[in-house]
């Protein structure tokens, strides 16, 4: 029995390292199906359902930033950058209350990379609403923070210089 019960363990483990890796890797779908096996063998391993909770609660924040990023995106398309504002301001809020959660809660299983490349459009098309919108100086302001997280953007670069001239 002992025996049995150290096998179960190691491939919990096992498999946690493999969700963990995945996490590391932005693979959140996926490291959340390797979790859920974990918790099939161990559905009482409180390790496994802190992962699962953290992993589901990042799949949906990336849908809704997503979400309000596409429609940002399609505002700006329609001539609505008053609109596409609004989305992006909430894109980048969400973001920002994720990453405050997160360092709360001190996970060890924390990669924040997913979260940045997601801030940094969200800032860019922020920055190109404003822009738009004749809002010189906001524009400015969010493609430097973009440039921040994401120096090498040439695309920012070129936004940021566009945005100095105008």
């Amino acid at each position: 029995m002992k025996h049995k019960m150290e096998k179960l363990h190691e491939g919990v483990d096992a498999l946690l390292e493999k969700a963990r890796k995945l996490t590391q890797a932005g693979e959140y779908t996926k490291a959340l199906a390797i979790t859920r096996q974990a918790l099939d063998l161990d559905p009482e391993n409180n390790e496994s359902k802190d992962m699962e909770e953290d992993l589901t609660r990042r799949i949906k924040l990336m849908r809704q930033v997503k979400s309000l990023t596409e429609r940002g995106e399609k505002a700006m398309s329609c001539g609505e950058n008053a609109k596409a504002l609004k989305y992006f301001n909430k894109a980048l809020g969400l973001i920002g209350d994720a990453s405050d959660d997160l360092v709360s809660k001190q996970k060890t299983i924390v990669d924040n990379d997913i979260e940045l490349v997601n801030e940094v459009v969200a800032l860019q098309k922020q920055g190109e609403a404003q822009f738009a919108s004749e809002q010189f100086d906001k524009s400015i302001d969010s493609f430097t923070k973009a440039l921040a997280i994401e120096p090498e953007n040439d695309e920012l670069k070129k936004l940021l210089a566009e945005a100095k001239d105008a």
